[in-house]
């Protein structure tokens, strides 16, 4: 899944939030594959590392499909990371 804009910017601290349709054979879901790529403009680079505070996957009723958190969740510019799923509350 891509953000919803082409060069969109996200803040620090910001949150995004995508409605996505999610057919009940992906749940439940254990891991989730993210990719940071960083913004390569013209005049302007994005950072090479994107941090994450959580990501979370809910259904319409608000119930957890995934849900991973911590501290630490550094993403590098063209790699894929894998995040598992957390136990508790973020």
């Amino acid at each position: 899944m891509a953000s919803s804009k082409k060069d969109e910017k996200l803040s620090p601290g910001a949150e995004k939030v995508l409605a996505l349709p999610i057919n009940d054979v992906l749940k439940p879901l254990s891991k989730v594959t993210v990719l940071y790529l960083r913004y390569n403009g013209w005049f302007t680079k994005g950072a090479e590392t994107f941090g994450l505070a959580s990501v979370t996957i809910t259904n319409s009723k608000g119930d957890y499909i995934f849900k991973s958190c911590g501290k630490g969740i550094i993403l590098k510019d063209n790699e894929y990371q894998e995040l598992k799923e957390t136990a508790g509350t973020c």
